[in-house]
């Protein structure tokens, strides 16, 4: 049996989490063309890590993220940030990114840092963690499905505004 460990990453696993990252965004537009339906690209800036180190472990702290290890080798991630939510008057977890080599998956290796970012938000006083799914990532949606089959009983929907919209929006007058 494999040794699995699951541990907070550190400054020095930016390069890492950019690598995996990199393979996510290849994988999701793999999914959107694959049915047609390729949103606008959000491409990997070239200084990812960079930007990693500036914002997350080490850094401004924006964002954490777990690895998870089989014998002492990195295979995934799990990148989250944490935000307040006044409604409940606690601070949440939003899971940005769950990643797991393409190798190693089938083997648990996603809910085991499932399992360890809810032991983390439990310790940690944080009662919740919310993550969106892309509708066409039929993989990841029977994954959490496991984990959360209740989903769709939120009744809430995403948006985004980015790129242009941003700018314009932030060009109205108040």
């Amino acid at each position: 049996m494999s040794e699995i460990n699951v541990r907070m990453a550190e400054a020095e696993d930016c390069g890492l989490l950019a690598g995996y990252i990199r393979a996510l965004a290849a994988l999701e537009k793999q999914i959107e063309l694959a049915k047609d339906e390729l949103e606008t690209p959000s491409d990997v800036p070239d200084d990812l890590e960079e930007r990693l180190r500036r914002d997350g472990p080490g850094g401004k702290g924006h964002f954490q993220s777990l690895i998870v290890e089989v014998d002492g080798n990195p295979v995934g991630m799990a990148m989250f940030s944490i935000a307040y939510d006044a409604v409940i008057g606690a601070p949440c977890v939003f899971l940005r990114h769950i990643y797991v080599a393409e190798g190693m998956r089938r083997n648990r290796l996603g809910t085991c840092l499932m399992v360890a970012l809810s032991r983390l938000a439990r310790d940690q006083g944080w009662p919740r963690i919310d993550w969106h799914v892309r509708r066409l990532d039929l993989d990841a949606r029977v994954f959490f499905d496991k984990i959360c089959s209740d989903s769709f009983n939120l009744h809430r929907l995403s948006y985004r505004i980015d790129g242009g919209l941003l700018d314009q929006m932030a060009e109205l007058p108040l």
